[in-house]
């Protein structure tokens, strides 16, 4: 679901370095939680209606605002929703920017291209015993995987994973680079074999968590100002995609004008 401002950005009065009046629902949730007083500097989608959507930071594996400049399939954004806690731009939406600072000529922008869904466990690496090392910080929250594991977790710091579907795992199981699961079908379930010290349990785990990964960089247009106190990102030509702008979150972008 989108993340909405309460009221339109056309009855708004800005200046060039505060902004005030409007109220933006932040990552939190499209609800009541993470609700914020003002508008900050940052960049948001704006719809053809003047509504403002915060692009998604949640469920990732790497810092906000953090920039690359190459791909780097490692860094991967993770939903249990799908595709709703992130906004899309469509061809009569602006993608905008609030800034007191000078605005740069470009912003980074980082491609992330959807592998399908996977098992809510990321960043897994090989233990000096065997076997593949889980923590609480492996885990999406909100996911199956978190679910179950973290009651196992409660008791031990944490677990080995030793095999999936009773088949003992090596450093020949295809992981991805950002330690996690190969793509499934949405709903498959696996049982996974793991130790806390000497204990041995079988826990089984459900694909419920959509992956997307770091996939090509580029650079914006430039940008447009305006009197009403940001500046229009010209985003070019970009394909349908998933986009991260400037390390400020995960926007969908569509080249067609939304439908009625």
């Amino acid at each position: 679901m989108k993340k909405k401002l309460v009221c339109s950005l056309g009855m708004i009065i800005t200046s060039a370095l505060l902004l005030t009046g409007c109220q933006v629902f932040d990552k939190g949730g499209a609800g009541k939680e993470g609700l914020v007083k003002n508008i900050e500097n940052g960049i948001y989608v704006m719809s053809d209606k003047g509504d403002c959507y915060v692009p998604n930071t949640q469920h990732q594996n790497f810092k906000d605002s953090t920039i690359v400049t190459s791909a780097d399939p490692s860094r991967v954004v993770f939903s249990v929703k799908g595709n709703n806690e992130i906004p899309t731009l469509y061809s009569d939406d602006k993608l905008i920017m609030y800034s007191s600072d000078e605005i740069p000529d470009s912003l980074n922008v980082e491609k992330f291209s959807p592998t399908g869904w996977t098992l809510g466990i990321y960043g897994l690496t090989e233990s000096t015993n065997g076997g593949y090392k889980i923590t609480k910080d492996c885990l999406v929250p909100e996911s199956n995987a978190y679910e179950v594991l973290s009651s196992v977790l409660t008791k031990s710091n944490e677990v080995t994973l030793y095999s999936i579907d009773d088949k003992v795992l090596d450093e020949k199981f295809d992981f991805t680079r950002a330690g996690t699961f190969p793509a499934m079908e949405k709903g498959e379930k696996h049982t996974l074999g793991v130790y806390a010290g000497t204990y041995y349990a079988d826990i089984v785990i459900q694909a419920d968590t959509k992956l997307w990964a770091s996939q090509i960089t580029s650079t914006t247009a430039g940008y447009k100002r305006t009197k009403e106190g940001y500046a229009e990102i010209l985003i070019g030509n970009l394909e349908d995609g998933y986009y991260n702008f400037d390390g400020k979150g995960l926007v969908k972008v569509v080249q067609s004008e939304k439908r009625p």
